[in-house]
């Protein structure tokens, strides 16, 4: 069943869409689970949705922005009584690469116009059972690993779950946050204030409901 509009959290994907609406905040957020400088958020846009055939399967991104050189897809990921391998996320990775690659790509436009991408699925479970706090994919040579495909893309996969101790303490703040609700630091503390004034504005509940 549903929650109610008052037990919403971060972790809850309408919630964790109308938090992100905020550009600088958002940044804040990727900045911190990929451990680099973020550059100016150009775009953002929550639930984002794709079609591109009659009978084709639609996606609906929860976040999608991107500054002057990349392109940002980070989704929220809850289990739901299902078990990981329910989602395949690999798969789902791939299509929705697939999908944003089609939008970008015009016709008589050059391959290299294609952006880099990094696909995000912050997860409040380990989604391969290895007890890492991050997966992270990009195409290597199988016959020289040192030889990267440098196809442009990556995928993420955050294990929130994880509370290793060589995960820095940044990190580890905003995956408990997402675990628990519980502010731990300056970050997750503008996050907290953010989910509080979300469940007041009535404007969201009445979306919600």
């Amino acid at each position: 069943m549903a929650k109610n509009y008052e037990e919403l959290k971060l972790s809850d994907d309408f919630m964790f869409g109308k938090v992100m609406e905020d550009g600088r905040l958002c940044r804040e957020v990727l900045e911190c689970l990929l451990g680099k400088p973020v550059g100016e958020l150009e775009e953002m846009h929550t639930q984002r949705e794709y079609r591109y055939a009659m009978d084709g399967k639609p996606i609906r991104l929860d976040i999608y922005t991107r500054d002057g050189e990349t392109v940002y897809d980070t989704e929220m990921q809850n289990l739901n009584h299902k078990k990981p391998e329910d989602y395949d996320l690999p798969r789902r990775s791939r299509f929705y690469q697939s999908v944003m690659d089609t939008d970008h790509l015009k016709k008589n436009q050059s391959y290299r116009t294609l952006p880099e991408t990094n696909i995000l699925f912050i997860c409040t479970f380990d989604p391969f059972g290895e007890n890492l706090p991050q997966y992270t994919f990009q195409s290597r040579c199988e016959e020289m690993p040192e030889l990267a495909l440098q196809d442009h893309t990556v995928k993420y996969f955050f294990n929130c779950s994880c509370q290793r101790e060589e995960v820095p303490k940044n990190v580890q703040a905003l995956y408990r946050y997402i675990m628990t609700g519980e502010p731990m630091d300056e970050l997750t503390g503008k996050l907290h204030r953010a989910v509080e004034a979300g469940r007041r504005n009535e404007k969201r509940r009445s979306e919600y409901m």
